[in-house]
Order: C-alpha cells, then sequence, then structure tokens
C-alpha cells in the first residue's frame, strides 16, 4: 500500500511522465496514430534514455561501445526480417530513404515502432528489450545507413 501511496504521490507531484503527457511530444503507434504510454522519465530510466525524450536526438549514434551493443542486439533481433546489412527481406530496408510509415523518418517514430511493434512481423520489443537497448539498436542501423551512403 505505501508503494501505491508513492507512485500516486510521484505522479501527481510530476516526477514522472509518460510520453502520452510528456506535453511537447507524443509517441503514437504507428498503425493507428494512438498514444503510446512510453515511460520518459523517472527512475529506471538511464540519463542516455531520458535525454533521447527531451530532444529525440540518439546519444548512442557515434558511441563505439554502444554501436557493438546495438549490433548484437540487431543480429539477434533483426536481421532475420531486416538482413544483416539492413537491406530487408520481409521487413523493409532500412539503406534508402523511403519510410514504409512517415513517422519512422524521424527517431522517435522509428523508436515508437520498435517499442510498440508495427504491421505484419513487427513485432513490440518493449518486453525484450529495454530503452536504452532501443536506442542502441537505432544508432547501430543509423550505422549501417551511413555504410551504404544514406543521409
Amino acid at each position: 500500500m505505501k508503494l501505491a501511496h508513492a507512485l500516486a504521490a510521484a505522479v501527481l507531484a510530476g516526477s514522472i511522465t509518460t510520453a502520452a503527457n510528456a506535453g511537447d511530444y507524443t509517441y503514437r503507434h504507428v498503425l493507428d496514430g494512438s498514444p503510446l504510454d512510453i515511460p520518459t522519465s523517472g527512475e529506471g530510466l538511464s540519463d542516455a534514455v531520458k535525454a533521447f525524450h527531451r530532444t529525440g536526438e540518439n546519444p548512442f549514434v557515434d558511441d563505439a561501445e554502444a554501436l557493438k551493443e546495438g549490433k548484437k542486439v540487431y543480429s539477434q533481433y533483426c536481421q532475420a526480417c531486416h538482413m544483416p546489412d539492413g537491406s530487408g527481406r520481409i521487413g523493409p530496408s532500412f539503406l534508402d530513404k523511403d519510410w514504409r510509415y512517415e513517422s519512422t523518418a524521424s527517431m522517435r517514430g522509428r523508436f515508437a515502432i520498435v517499442y510498440a511493434g508495427g504491421a505484419g512481423a513487427m513485432q513490440a520489443f518493449n518486453g525484450r528489450l529495454g530503452q536504452d537497448e532501443i536506442l542502441k539498436v537505432l544508432a547501430y542501423i543509423e550505422e549501417l545507413r551511413a555504410q551504404a551512403g544514406v543521409e
């Protein structure tokens, strides 16, 4: 009961926010535009994740250690559909400027689709990957795009 009261007090005090009520940005599901309830601040989130939610810029892009970790996550969860080089198979290619959904042209939109899923085989990964891992795999995808000459 004490935990429930503490959580309620934190929410009322504004120390915990979610993307659905973050004020300046609302994450939306790619298929129906419904708001997503993604924790954007509070305990348990790294400073890198909090910075991403404030700015929309992935702090792990160009971080060699994070890219290594992102590659490992990509190899485990993404390459079966998007191919090892990002050229796409079941899932779309990352190596061009065409995005299946307009919102995924932004890093926040790509975060939302990995977090909450999309159409077909694109599952929600929020139950398997933490937000840091999602950002690291997105940074790795940016590395694949850069290697292919895609801006």
